[in-house]
């Protein structure tokens, strides 16, 4: 790929999403921003924006979308012996190939740029990765993959310590809620994804039985066990955690994820947005996923939509937290349009003119 250029009559630049009118984006071979400069009238009617971040989801049960009985609650959609579980047990190779790449165009179509995929299954639930490698259908780079400029960070599920040394070469490490493992598993997982330098995410305190039975046997909650013993970059769920576990948090810098549609269609509990607010909780800690495929097909505006109705977030904060994964450390140099990043971006249609981010919500919600 070589060097390129592109206008647009309307940009989201900076880590500020600071909207400047008129810009020209300057792009090396590699895809870094080398320079944006501000010209004449531009006549294309768009607006540029980093594109939405999907910081949670499960590509695999993209099959599952909408084929589900209403009602039922964790355990039976996502729990062992749930419909989720009999369904990824019981699928084909093909069909978890065709899932992992229709719900990655899903996301292009949802302007969605950046998303992080827990991979169920061990090897097998991640080969159509490294497979589309030999099919061209991906530009596949450590734990990147690249279809139509959208940006995916894999995270492995081990099944074994042997796994876990084969699938650290090339994934991060995606734990499932630390009660399913003994302790030394746990530590001896991490040290084996830190030791190859990749990124470590992990489910705590989504269900309220384990939580309660992790903390009766460590006398620590699961969330707190967890980011002192395991090393996170970023923590998932984190609903029935209490103000002074968002503290702590806060003074470790350590962000969250946040699944609010998941959790109601889980019947688990919302999270405590009064208690973030209360403590004044990082918005750039907060981030949104769609979580289950077979919940949400690669979509972060319903959970935009879901949180405006609720909270009184402003439109900056709603457009940082969709888009901007500001402290995870693996995507550092690929979260917003800025010069020495490498790009991430998508276009949206405008049909007036844009001067505030009120404006850009109701654009991209539109």
């Amino acid at each position: 790929m070589g060097s390129r250029t592109f206008d647009a009559k309307y940009a989201l630049i900076g880590e500020d999403l600071i909207i400047k009118e008129n810009v020209r984006i300057h792009l090396n071979q590699n895809n870094k921003i080398i320079d944006i400069e501000e010209i004449n009238n531009v006549n294309n009617k768009s607006l540029l924006i980093p594109g939405f971040f999907n910081s949670h989801c499960h590509s695999g049960d993209f099959g599952l979308y909408n084929k589900f009985p209403s009602g039922l609650n964790l355990a039976q959609l996502v729990g062992d012996n749930s419909i989720k579980s009999n369904y990824l047990n019981t699928m084909t190779y093909n069909e978890l190939s065709d899932n992992i790449f229709k719900f990655a165009k899903n996301g292009i179509k949802n302007n969605i740029t950046l998303y992080c995929d827990f991979r169920e299954g061990g090897i097998i639930g991640t080969q159509p990765y490294l497979d589309s490698v030999n099919m061209n259908l991906i530009n596949f780079n450590f734990k990147q993959l690249n279809i139509d400029n959208i940006n995916v960070t894999i995270l492995s599920r081990p099944e074994s310590l042997e796994e876990a040394k084969i699938l650290s070469n090339n994934f991060g490490l995606g734990i499932r809620d630390i009660y399913y493992y003994p302790i030394d598993d746990l530590i001896e997982f991490v040290n084996i994804y830190a030791t190859n330098n990749k990124p470590i995410q992990i489910h705590v305190s989504e269900d309220l039985e384990k939580r309660n039975a992790w903390l009766n046997d460590t006398g620590e909650t699961d969330l707190i066990w967890a980011a002192k013993n395991l090393s996170p970059e970023l923590l998932i769920h984190t609903n029935h955690a209490e103000q002074y576990e968002y503290q702590f948090l806060k003074e470790q810098n350590l962000p969250i994820t946040i699944c609010a549609s998941s959790n109601n269609i889980t019947k688990t509990k919302e999270i405590d947005w009064q208690g973030l607010q209360e403590i004044d909780f990082p918005i750039k800690l907060i981030n949104l996923g769609s979580d289950n495929a077979m919940f949400s097909q690669n979509e972060i505006r319903n959970e935009i939509k879901n949180i405006q109705l609720k909270f009184n977030l402003d439109s900056t904060d709603l457009l940082k937290i969709s888009m901007l994964p500001d402290k995870i450390p693996s995507l550092n140099l690929v979260h917003n349009i800025e010069i020495g990043k490498f790009y991430r971006g998508t276009f949206v249609n405008v049909k007036k003119s844009i001067t505030n981010h009120n404006d850009v919500i109701s654009h991209i919600l539109d």
